[in-house]
């Protein structure tokens, strides 16, 4: 599952490869169909300290949630409601330094491409599909921010001009 979950979507679908598993009488990978490691890590993801205990349980089941977002017929097995589920997905996508580019491309493409989900997103979650980007590497924590901030005092600090004129272009050369 995690292999396939990292492929392109677009040359080797989900539901075309679990086809080419019962035609050949090969027994398909096991998809999970609960989350709740997922569900967890996206309850707590904004406490500092707190993700990290559920986060590797919540790269596995990333790639069982890009399956189940894609193959149809597994659609009826979901765990949580279809709005909750893209929700879910959506925060994967939102957090590229905990997961993987592949499973994050195979959502997005999964969310795009597909009708049936598409056509079922509200307005706020299409647009948070469609503004997500796979080069993002995601957002500064508290802590980055605070320590470019206490870095250097800030600048409008003193009595002088914060600009200072300058030289007009014939006055500059006599200046040298």
């Amino acid at each position: 599952v995690a292999w396939l979950a990292q492929q392109d979507g677009a040359t080797l679908p989900a539901s075309q490869m679990l086809q080419e598993f019962e035609f050949f009488r090969v027994e398909p990978p096991i998809v999970r169909l609960q989350l709740p490691s997922l569900c967890a890590w996206n309850a707590v993801k904004g406490v500092a300290g707190s993700r990290e205990k559920s986060l590797r349980a919540a790269h596995v089941e990333a790639h069982h949630m890009a399956v189940l977002l894609e193959v149809q017929s597994l659609r009826s097995s979901w765990p949580l409601g279809f709005h909750e589920m893209v929700d879910l997905a959506l925060s994967v996508l939102g957090h590229p330094r905990s997961f993987n580019g592949g499973v994050r491309a195979r959502i997005q493409w999964t969310l795009q491409a597909q009708a049936l989900l598409a056509a079922s997103l509200n307005s706020d979650q299409a647009t948070r599909v469609h503004r997500a980007d796979l080069s993002d590497c995601g957002g500064l924590p508290p802590i980055s921010l605070g320590k470019l901030r206490d870095r250097a005092p800030p600048r409008s600090v003193g009595h002088g001009p914060r600009y200072q004129d300058l030289p007009r272009r014939g006055q500059y050369a006599r200046a040298l």
